[in-house]
């Protein structure tokens, strides 16, 4: 395990790793399990190539099956695109403009391409007047709310998702509270970051995202929930916050931050008592 992670490491740092136990059927097998696991394996076709590396030897399986995986995420991703477009474009129409954050939001913002950055699903958070009338904008569109845990004290959002014919499907979490969390729900609101939000103009002229500096604050909040709350996989429960393509994330945001923008963070940072994290 420790081996597969280092691999996984070093490759996504763009070092070039040489495969370090050839041939052994065991280690490829884990060694995808942990990628898949990790969401980097769209990534890995992207950063690893073979022609680059400094030895030979990577496995064609591990090659292929990334190559496989860049495939369907950038088909997934085109349709997604085309879905978020409409979204978007329903809610302007109705004066509601939802803020992007996490997976998609950075996806757009960060990555040589929005496919690169695997995700589930879409989080977007509107005021809490708006929350009833995108929900039925979503109902009218075809995207089925998700039966949840309910009571306006218990969950702060709600997650939409539409299935395709061809068995696709495509998830929208809702939010009016930045998380369900009673700790941090109010940490930030929409209207704050709404008014520090950014033009996303790579998706669609009518999304925006949080800014860099509240998307690396709420990208550190992330990763330390899921040490208490998991994260889901297949059906199994996974408690951890170092998944690798949320620690990618946070490299990348940490090094497009200007020096104005990282005094800006520490500042929010400790005005929000979030330093710890």
């Amino acid at each position: 395990m420790q081996d597969t992670e280092a691999l996984l490491c070093a490759a996504l740092r763009g070092d070039n790793p040489a495969w370090p136990v050839a041939g052994d059927v065991d280690f490829i097998a884990g060694f995808l399990e942990r990628s898949a696991y990790h969401g980097v394996q769209p990534l890995l076709h992207h950063l690893v190539k073979p022609e680059q590396l400094v030895a030979p030897g990577w496995p064609q399986a591990v090659l292929a099956e990334c190559h496989r995986q860049a495939i369907t995420w950038t088909m997934w991703e085109l349709r997604h695109q085309a879905l978020l477009k409409q979204v978007l474009a329903l809610l302007a129409g109705v004066g509601v403009q939802p803020v992007l954050f996490k997976g998609t939001a950075l996806a757009y913002s960060l990555y040589p391409g929005p496919a690169l950055r695997s995700r589930g699903d879409t989080d977007l958070i509107v005021s809490l007047v708006d929350r009833v009338r995108v929900a039925e904008a979503l109902e009218d569109l075809g995207f089925l709310h998700e039966a949840g845990v309910s009571g306006d004290f218990i969950s702060y959002q709600a997650s939409f998702t539409l299935t395709e014919a061809s068995g696709s499907s495509h998830s929208l979490d809702l939010h009016w509270r930045i998380n369900n969390s009673q700790l941090l729900a109010r940490l930030f609101s929409y209207e704050e970051l709404r008014a520090r939000a950014q033009a996303l103009p790579e998706l669609s002229p009518h999304a925006f995202a949080a800014s860099p500096v509240d998307a690396l604050l709420l990208a550190c909040m992330h990763r330390a929930g899921h040490k208490q709350s998991p994260y889901y996989m297949d059906g199994v429960a996974h408690y951890s916050g170092d998944r690798l393509i949320w620690i990618y994330d946070i490299h990348l945001l940490a090094r497009k931050l200007t020096q104005d923008e990282w005094h800006e963070f520490m500042g929010l940072a400790t005005q929000k008592e979030l330093r710890a994290v």
